[in-house]
């Protein structure tokens, strides 16, 4: 995980790819999670504490991604 946010680095990644295709699902998840724009929980999935709100019906302990940044500062993006 990266220790602060690269927009520009995932901006880069992604026009690596969008001039001659279209940018996968999976190119842009790796983008996001190289570039610190998302982060892997660890322990996974915790019905308990999230909420699987795009209806996914994930396993506890299945592999769980959050954004890095959003209602609250994230004191690693500066």
């Amino acid at each position: 995980m990266a220790d602060k946010i690269d927009w520009e680095g995932f901006g880069r990644d992604l026009l690596e790819v969008w001039p001659v295709r279209d940018v996968e699902g999976s190119e842009l998840f790796d983008a996001a999670l190289r570039n610190g724009l998302i982060r892997e929980i660890p322990g996974g999935y915790d019905p308990e504490q999230h909420i699987d709100s795009e209806g996914i019906y994930p396993e506890p302990g299945d592999p769980w991604f959050e954004f890095t940044f959003g209602h609250k500062r994230d004191e690693r993006d500066g």
